[in-house]
């Protein structure tokens, strides 16, 4: 008698375990689901990446090691027209920063500096994607520089040019 009593007290033991965890799976399960994707919503908003490669750079370089070049000075830009119709243009400044300690930078700033009209259209065509409204948000610019930044480091396939400035100017 007494083994039964106690084969029944580790079964209902187990059950109320059991139950208990279903409780707890579903209770705390959709909340980590919830939290976990709030984590990568911020990481994406800030930009974080691990992963190196194009439009990365892949350490900070002193100020004194670049050099900042003029590419675009007061340029107007058409943009793509917008929800009101009228077409509108930016009027464009745009810099490119070299990496004078990067291994490629004496090879590839001659190339550089022979294929600028190539840098300007890459920035050109990048910045007519967009209308007034859309380059007025903060977040566009800064996706701007990326993009124009990938694609001249895909280019010159290095990474000797560290960084891409371009300050458009919204006008009627």
């Amino acid at each position: 008698m007494k083994k039964n009593i106690l084969a029944i007290v580790i079964l209902a033991a187990t059950l109320v375990n059991v139950t208990l965890s279903a409780m707890i799976l579903f209770t705390f399960v959709p909340y980590v689901k919830k939290a976990n994707n709030l984590i990568t919503q911020i990481a994406t908003a800030i930009d974080l990446d691990i992963k190196g490669g194009p439009g990365k750079n892949p350490a900070a370089v002193n100020l004194a090691d670049l050099e900042t070049i003029n590419v675009l000075e007061s340029v107007n830009i058409n943009l793509k027209t917008g929800e009101d119709g009228k077409t509108k243009y930016a009027q464009v400044t745009a810099f490119i920063s070299l990496n004078k300690k990067h291994e490629d930078y004496a090879n590839l700033k001659p190339v550089l500096e022979a294929q600028i009209e190539t840098v300007k259209s890459t920035i050109i065509t990048e910045l007519s994607k967009y209308t007034a409204s859309e380059l007025n948000e903060s977040s566009a610019k800064e996706n701007i520089n990326k993009i124009v930044l990938e694609k001249l480091q895909t280019l010159f396939d290095s990474t000797f040019i560290y960084s891409v400035d371009i300050r458009p100017l919204i006008a009627g």
